[in-house]
């Protein structure tokens, strides 16, 4: 088995060791895709000190810091979505919730159009071709004659 990156590049490991100082070791470990005991030898091959010591529960940057919250709901509200946003942003849900809570920012308004939108990407990924969302009933039927039709594909192929 290769060594990591960490332990192959010394600038890799001290941006690792400088996230895991901000964010603690496991989390830096889950960002990064990398074991916890990985990073941590990577970190002594190179002689990075040691990190503090985290005990018990930690409250998130977002529970801890207003603006870091206020971002965090600005992009909830963008994409339509506090779980889409936790995701983006190496959380979770009820952590984003609970700081929106603490810091009384409420709840991010809805964006149908940027979860329609990460609908369809996300169906064209799994597909690898484009989603092509349904029309609109009422669009179809007032622009019945206008409307071409074409084959679908795989269908009645015998």
């Amino acid at each position: 088995m290769e060594p990591s990156a960490y332990r192959q590049q010394r600038e890799a490991a001290e941006q690792a060791h400088q996230l895991a100082s901000q964010v603690g070791l496991r989390q830096a470990a889950k960002r990064l895709g990398i074991y916890r005991d990985a990073l941590t030898a990577a970190f002594r091959q190179w002689g990075l000190a040691a990190l503090e010591r985290r005990v018990g529960w930690q409250p998130s940057r977002f529970l801890s810091d207003r603006a870091e919250a206020e971002r965090a709901f600005a992009l909830a509200e963008r994409l339509g979505s506090i779980n889409a946003a936790a995701a983006e942003l190496g959380t979770t849900w009820p952590s984003l919730r609970k700081a929106f809570t603490r810091h009384e920012l409420g709840t991010p308004a809805r964006n149908p159009e940027a979860i329609r939108q990460r609908s369809i990407d996300a169906a064209r990924q799994r597909s690898g071709r484009p989603a092509t969302p349904n029309l609109d009933p009422v669009f179809v039927a007032l622009n019945h004659g206008e409307l071409p039709v074409r084959a679908r594909s795989g269908w009645g192929v015998g």
